[in-house]
């Protein structure tokens, strides 16, 4: 079971860090994204969500989360595709609709980045409750890589933020990825600097695209000849590949020994393509870099253990 959402003590019907089931891409090919594929994730996501969830709305343009009506939802929609006279992406355009303010159980969130004015890749993250049919995750990484170009992503059990909140969020986040090592938290404003060239983190289920195969043939040939031992195995897609560790996800409570193998074995393989450096997690400890070690966690679980034992 995962740990209990954390919520605020003035303010408990608000919610600062929650385990959901997530997938968070890397876009290559952000035109394309704009230009009606994005309309057709959200489109998706509309129609898998329960009817009357998607009750929220925010974006860079408004303050705070705003009501959002059924019909409300198929505007939301229809402004996600980018007008035909706009020659030029809407950066830094973020759009999110979810069940709830804060860290809900439901999150569509798009961030449209030209990499042109910023060398960054877009982003989608897609959020669903923790008890939902895993199978559903996997055929929705599945769905996304078939729709569209994209250099990379990760899926399985993430910690939900408040977006509004980073320093709470992180600063709660970090008993949770301490015990969980199979918990991925991640930053997609700050990945998102890397993840053209670089794979930025591993999970249950890596996804690799084949714009960053192109730009690293090594990792390509290690995915052709990869030897992978027990229930590690690995999809095609129409735009690149799924690596998945294991059946289902795994939280990987070391409290109960339930060390995610699958998980470790693909990070291993993966490392050589990981980011080099990344910036700390905001109010993790830095000396030592514990946001680094973490990163590492399943690769170098002696580095990681000694960053825990130091603090």
């Amino acid at each position: 079971m995962p740990p209990a959402p954390r919520v605020y003590r003035d303010d408990p019907e608000l919610t600062v860090l929650r385990v959901v089931q997530g997938v968070t891409l890397y876009l290559a090919e952000p035109m394309e994204w704009a230009r009606g594929l994005v309309q057709q994730v959200f489109q998706s996501f509309v129609a898998y969500a329960p009817e009357g969830t998607l009750r929220w709305f925010a974006s860079s343009v408004i303050d705070g989360w705003q009501p959002l009506s059924q019909g409300d939802l198929a505007r939301v929609g229809a402004e996600l595709d980018l007008p035909w006279h706009l020659a030029r992406l809407r950066h830094p355009v973020r759009i999110r609709v979810g069940d709830a303010p804060g860290a809900g159980s439901w999150r569509f969130h798009y961030r449209e980045l030209d990499p042109e004015r910023g060398g960054s890749a877009g982003w989608l993250q897609l959020h669903t409750p923790f008890d939902a049919p895993t199978d559903d995750l996997l055929a929705r990484c599945l769905e996304l890589a078939n729709t569209g170009p994209f250099t990379h992503g990760v899926a399985g059990y993430h910690a939900a933020w408040n977006l509004r909140d980073r320093a709470t969020s992180f600063a709660d986040a970090l008993a949770w990825c301490r015990r969980y090592a199979g918990l991925h938290l991640d930053d997609p404003d700050t990945a998102c600097v890397h993840a053209a060239k670089h794979l930025t983190a591993t999970d249950w289920i890596t996804l690799v695209g084949d714009r960053l195969l192109a730009a690293q043939p090594d990792l390509a040939a290690a995915l052709d000849h990869a030897e992978w031992t027990g229930a590690v195995r690995m999809l095609r897609a129409r735009h690149g590949r799924l690596v998945i560790a294991g059946e289902r996800p795994s939280l990987g409570d070391r409290n109960t020994l339930a060390l995610p193998n699958e998980y470790a074995e693909v990070a291993t393989a993966l490392s050589p393509w990981l980011a080099p450096t990344m910036a700390p997690f905001a109010t993790w400890p830095t000396k030592p870099d514990e946001s680094a070690a973490w990163r590492l966690r399943l690769v170098e679980p002696a580095a990681w253990e000694q960053a825990i034992t130091d603090e």
